[in-house]
């Protein structure tokens, strides 16, 4: 199977995937650099070993992230694999939106079995909120040309919002309907269907 086959699998198992966890899918780090026991070595050879190891890491990463940004180009001149567009808030919540109200629809995205009743820990929490509100609601503003800040606490803002799946990131990838048809038809074949 080639490498751009198990990228449309890997991305048909995990809807959304960025690239970076599709290339952990597609090229798993080989054994040999995971971690390994040190009976008997210095602590200099143990650091000289540990700094080999996480370099070895970064450039299997590096590469196995550039194999599959290249097949995911090909998947989406193959019209496999949707083409990136702007960060837009997801289907989902905008229907939570419209029930709830801005601020109560995204409380249900926050762990609110983690709410502690009352002091500085709550008041942190309302701030958060009131954060994702704002972010929220200027994104409303101009959907399809907002972009979040280039501040720290704006880009802490958003990714928490896009790990919880209210905003859809621009480096998330979809399949399109053929590449739906496609990687089951290539699972078939590799492992009787289950994809």
């Amino acid at each position: 199977m080639t490498g751009r086959d198990r990228t449309l699998i890997a991305l048909h198992r995990d809807p959304g995937a960025t690239v970076d966890r599709l290339a952990r899918a597609v090229y798993p780090r080989p054994s040999e650099l995971a971690s390994r026991p040190y009976v008997g070595a210095t602590l200099l050879e143990r650091a000289a070993d540990g700094a080999r190891l996480i370099a070895a890491r970064k450039a299997w990463d590096a590469q196995a992230i550039d194999r599959t940004s290249g097949h995911l180009d090909d998947l989406v001149r193959r019209g496999m694999v949707q083409r990136r567009g702007p960060p837009r808030i997801d289907g989902w919540f905008l229907a939570r939106m419209g029930r709830l109200g801005t601020v109560e629809a995204l409380v249900t995205v926050y762990d609110v079995d983690a709410l502690p009743p009352r002091g500085e820990a709550r008041d942190a929490i309302e701030s958060t909120i009131r954060a994702w509100a704002a972010m929220v609601d200027a994104y409303g503003g101009s959907p399809g040309v907002w972009r979040p800040g280039k501040s720290g606490a704006e880009q802490a803002t958003y990714a928490a919002l896009v790990e919880r799946g209210v905003f859809v990131a621009p480096s998330q990838r979809w399949l399109t309907e053929a590449g739906e048809a496609r990687a089951k038809k290539i699972a078939e074949g590799v492992d009787g269907g289950n994809v």
